[in-house]
Parts: C-alpha cells; structure tokens; sequence
C-alpha cells in the first residue's frame, strides 16, 4: 500500500469559496495531514500578504507554487497546462527573480520556504539550480519528487482531480484506475485542484 501525500493547489485569496469548499471535503473524509501550494500573487492581481483568509486553511506544510502561476500560452505543454506553466518558457533571470520575490513573500508570513512546486509541475533548465542556490530541500515534479541536495528523483506520481473543464470528469474517472496503476508505488500524490469560476 503506498503512502499518500494529499496537496491542495492554488491556494490564493482569489480562489477562496472554491478552497473552502475543498477543505470541507477533505475535513468530512476524516482527513488531517495535508499540504497547501501557495501562490503569493495569483495571476499578479491576488496577494496574499494581506489576505486574512490564509489562517483558515491549516495544514502540514503551506509550499511555495510559483509566484503568479501565469505563463505562456505553450504547445509543447499544451495537454497539461492552459498557459499556467509560470516557469516553462522562463530564463534565468526571470526564474530567480520569482523564486526570490515568492521566498520574500513566505519569510515575511512565517511559512514554509524549504518544498517547491512549479505551476503545472513545469519547469525549465535553470530551475532546479535556482532553487538548490536559494536554500530549497526539494522539488515536485508531475512524476517525482526531486532531492535538490542529492539531485536524485524519487518516483511519485501526481494524481490529479483537474480544474479544466474537459479533464475534469476524465480526471475523476480515471482516478481508481490510475491509484491500481500505481499501487505498488511507495509515494503517491494525490493533488486537488479547486475548480476555477474566475
């Protein structure tokens, strides 16, 4: 039986109905041990340094998600983003520089500023480096999760509930068969994403 780690995405004030509705879910399943991905400025209109909402969502680790989690309109990721890859088309400069601003923004509250998840779980080349520069432990991948200081991968696959419409019911679906899948897995992660009325 694999060990889970559940994460809840987009956490921003932006969303928040959405991740109430969530954590309802999550709290009605007996659930107790979860872990936040935090957006510090959703979209460059959602900050969340004054957003009281914040307190309400309780869990494990709160973990760095990008900066805005807006990126490019991209073909190659087209199947697994819709222009929310933040990091995919970015270059060094750029990269750091939201990394920076993010870390800024996670010192200033008091949370987390060890885990990284990119939006879309993409990144680029200049990434990781980035990150194993800026004092991070580790990295989360769509099929791992990578120790920055080893630069090892360990296999665990994210399961994904989808917030886009058309993978939504497929996501759902799939989910039973997918868990089967991977049973003999010893990570699994199982990531919700709050579905979007924006």
């Amino acid at each position: 039986m694999p060990w889970a780690i559940l994460e809840v995405h987009d956490v921003s004030p932006k969303l928040e109905r959405e991740l109430i509705s969530c954590l309802d879910l999550i709290s009605s399943e007996g659930i107790e041990e979860f872990n936040l991905l935090v957006i510090p400025n959703m979209y460059g209109d959602s900050p969340i340094e004054d957003w009281e909402g914040l307190k309400l969502f309780p869990a494990e680790y709160a973990i760095l998600h990008g900066y805005t989690h807006l990126g490019d309109q991209d073909l190659r990721n087209f199947l697994w983003t819709d222009g929310e890859g933040e990091f995919a088309s970015l270059g060094l400069l750029e990269t750091y520089k939201r990394i920076k601003e993010g870390l800024y923004v996670f010192k200033k509250l008091g949370l987390c500023d060890r885990f990284f998840v990119a939006p879309a779980w993409i990144g680029n080349r200049y990434l990781d480096e980035v990150l194993r520069l800026l004092g991070f432990r580790a990295v989360a991948y769509r099929s791992a999760i990578r120790d920055l200081s080893l630069s090892q991968d360990i296999f665990s696959p994210a399961l994904s509930l989808s917030n886009r419409r058309w993978l939504s019911k497929l996501s759902k679906l799939s989910l039973g068969v997918m868990s089967k899948i991977f049973q003999k897995v010893s990570i699994l992660r199982l990531a919700i994403h709050p579905l979007r009325r924006l």
